[in-house]
């Protein structure tokens, strides 16, 4: 038989804690006080965005135009980001004459179809090319982050984990680390709204040494006058991972 437990109690999903406690930044101005203390940032203004599992870089290609429709204004668009990211990776190479940046569509004006989203390149079609480097931004365009926080001054990362360790992707075993690290520099080189944001990046965890203990995350909860839910969610968590 199952044991008789409520769901918090056995709940290991870590996207769940992320959205508590996402929930507690932006409704406790108590919770974002000891954030932002342990951060070391001064938080300048009230005006706090959290964001839970965002993917800037894909959705600000989306942006760019509508991707069901060929229009010369999209495919200029998307050329000329595309330009700026091949010049700041310096692999030297003429948009047009490369085929996997483009969808197969002999009848478009231009015989290519539509430029494609880095993030949905082929990774053979890169390693063919001998254009390695360019595997970490297909994966920055892939990535989703656990959370992020904007503020007047900075675009603040959070990598969370409950039991799992940190990932490495494809044959060029990037890490998450230093994946989510280009990521944050593309966002403050490349973004209007991100370039006067300072970029951070902490880790939120029980194991290896994080940034921030889910510990820490439950005294917070708990002084704040957050709703039950949040609180007994964070309390059932944290005895199932006790402090050591």
């Amino acid at each position: 038989m199952f044991p008789e437990l409520s769901f918090r109690d056995v709940n290991r999903e870590e996207q769940d804690y992320c959205s508590l406690f996402a929930h507690a930044l932006i409704a406790s101005s108590e919770v974002r006080d000891f954030f932002f203390n342990k951060c070391g940032i001064e938080l300048k203004g009230k005006e706090v965005e959290v964001c839970v599992e965002p993917a800037p870089l894909r959705d600000y290609w989306y942006a760019l135009g509508d991707p069901k429709k060929h229009s010369k204004a999209t495919e200029m668009a998307r050329k000329q980001v595309l330009s700026q990211f091949i010049e700041y990776y310096q692999v030297g190479l003429d948009i047009d004459e490369t085929d996997f940046f483009w969808t197969v569509n002999t009848k478009s004006s231009n015989g290519k179809g539509k430029l494609r989203s880095p993030g949905i390149w082929e990774s053979e079609n890169i390693r063919q090319a001998e254009l390695e480097r360019l595997f970490i931004l297909k994966y920055a365009f892939n990535s989703k982050l656990d959370i992020m926080l904007l503020t007047e001054s900075h675009v603040i990362f959070i990598e969370a984990k409950l039991e799992s360790a940190e990932s490495s992707y494809g044959v060029s075993r990037l890490t998450q680390t230093e994946i989510q690290n280009e990521i944050g520099k593309l966002i403050t080189e490349f973004i209007p709204a991100f370039k006067p944001l300072k970029y951070l990046r902490f880790t939120l965890g029980f194991k290896a040494k994080p940034d921030i203990s889910w510990h820490e995350v439950h005294q917070w909860v708990g002084a704040s006058p957050l709703d039950q839910h949040t609180k007994r969610s964070f309390h059932a968590l944290c005895n199932r991972y006790p402090m050591k």
